[in-house]
């Protein structure tokens, strides 16, 4: 159970230095509540993005005579675990890049109407 919450805990960190980054590249001005919400919907995202691709790619290799699993990816567990977080990752690097630019031009609109 502790290796699970300090896996949860890298990435929760990992997630916010990354929207720090971004955000500071993007010359995003964040309050805590827009940081925040940056996080969950860019992790919400990837890992959606990540578990599709995942799937997507389990399915590559099914044939008519044998179960989609026979090819190893599901089967795999580390390997499996690397290339969702390989996907993962480039999924909220892109994710984060979007949701500043968002942000970005929101702002900017609020500052061009004021």
């Amino acid at each position: 159970m502790a290796v699970l919450f300090a896996v949860i805990a890298v990435f929760v960190v990992c997630g916010s230095a990354v929207t720090v980054v971004v955000s500071r590249i993007s010359r995003v001005k964040l309050t805590v509540g827009k940081f925040v919400l940056s996080i969950v919907v860019t992790a919400v995202i990837a890992g959606t993005v990540a578990s599709l691709l995942i799937a997507a790619l389990a399915k590559v290799g099914c044939t008519r005579d044998m179960p989609c699993e026979y090819g190893g990816l599901m089967e795999g567990g580390l390997f499996t675990g690397a290339l969702w977080l390989l996907l993962y990752s480039i999924a909220y690097v892109v994710g984060a890049f979007v949701i500043a630019r968002l942000q970005s031009r929101s702002q900017a609109a609020a500052g061009n109407d004021a």
